[in-house]
């Protein structure tokens, strides 16, 4: 059976209200999604009220959030390295796929080109019909 990571675009489609977002992620909750910690940042990060970090905090608590491990750290910094001159990688797009590689996870995300150049990556991006 496998395992999902989640990015952040999809749950940003979600807060804003884009359906077909929130009906993806009632599929996907089906199989236990984690999340990354970065992930949970960047949507507080992006939070312009108290409603915003609300649903942001609700959203937290309705998953595993992966917080890695100082082999999904090691691993980011040499994707980061390797791709950021080459590729433009961001050190969070770097965590997301070092934390998607120790773990066997497939990435679900609509940002394929921030991730599929990595060896081994496996991405999928959401059906919203």
């Amino acid at each position: 059976m496998e395992r999902y990571l989640i990015d952040t675009n999809i749950f940003i489609r979600h807060l804003r209200g884009y359906k077909p977002a929130a009906d993806f992620l009632l599929k996907v909750n089906n199989v236990n999604p984690s999340v990354s910690y970065v992930t949970i940042a960047e949507l507080i990060e992006g939070c312009k009220s108290k409603s915003h970090l609300k649903d942001v905090k609700k959203l937290k608590s309705s998953y595993f959030i992966d917080y890695g491990s100082p082999l999904i750290n090691e691993l980011a910094i040499d994707i980061f390295g390797e791709f950021k001159l080459t590729k433009g990688i961001s050190f969070i797009d770097s965590i997301l796929a070092a934390t998607s590689l120790e773990n066997s996870y497939v990435l679900i995300t609509e940002n394929t080109k921030h991730f599929e150049f990595i060896p081994h990556v496996k991405i999928l991006t959401p059906d919203y019909s």
